[in-house]
């Protein structure tokens, strides 16, 4: 059980919206455009929207989502800076995994309704992670970069113990060397410390979950948790 697998749970609830880029756009265009455009877009067959959305439509609303979004939260392109500084190995891609973060949150609150929790599989938190694992592990300046993101409502930090997830890691690969698994080993100890080092440092209220039961269980904890929220 991993956090995608939680995330895909949850969006099966009435209350939790994906934020999926796609569904966002789908979303926008049948609702919140003008009367006629909605009607179009709704009456237009799959076959012809999916292709547009994936060939055209969804680099514009890329920009537009981006662009309105520093407008609204100029301070972003500090963190956007911090990207490309520490990610030294990969510059460019730690900066690409940031903006689009940026895009599908953006989206996302453009799409969502009222009564919708918009729960994203990997948001501003997450993509400190994106972004470390691009650099030498130096030290990461965490809290000018939580400074500058948006901070969730609820933080869902899902943990398990480093032998349950080497074990699960070393199933998926079999072909993997003693070497390579002692590697393997490291990173899991260092991802595991950056991510309670992110839980600690996150202004959001922080949930929990044991990597050790059903999806199912889980997905049903986070639900209760945020509905017993004052």
């Amino acid at each position: 059980m991993g956090k995608s697998a939680i995330h895909n749970e949850l969006i099966k609830k009435i209350e939790f919206y994906s934020g999926f880029e796609k569904e966002s756009i789908k979303r926008i265009m049948t609702t919140k455009f003008s009367r006629p455009q909605n009607l179009v877009f709704k009456i237009t067959p799959s076959f012809i929207t999916s292709p547009l959305i994936d060939s055209y439509l969804k680099y514009q609303f890329r920009y537009r989502a981006l662009d309105e979004y520093i407008k609204q939260n100029p301070d972003i392109t500090k963190a956007l800076s911090l990207a490309s500084k520490i990610g030294l190995s990969d510059q460019a891609r730690s900066v690409d995994l940031l903006k689009k973060t940026i895009e599908r949150y953006q989206l996302g609150k453009w799409a969502i309704n009222n009564d919708e929790i918009l729960c994203l599989d990997e948001g501003f938190a997450q993509r400190v992670l994106s972004i470390l694992l691009r650099t030498p592990k130096t030290n990461f300046p965490f809290e000018d970069y939580f400074q500058n993101t948006e901070t969730p409502d609820y933080l869902i930090y899902v943990d398990a113990p480093i032998d349950v997830c080497l074990a699960r890691q070393i199933n998926r690969e079999r072909s993997l060397r003693l070497k390579d698994q002692m590697n393997l080993e490291e990173s899991l100890k260092f991802l595991r410390k950056t991510c309670s080092k992110i839980a600690e440092l996150s202004d959001a209220e922080t949930i929990y979950i044991e990597n050790t039961s059903m999806v199912q269980e889980a997905a049903k904890k986070i639900g209760l948790q945020i509905r017993d929220s004052p």
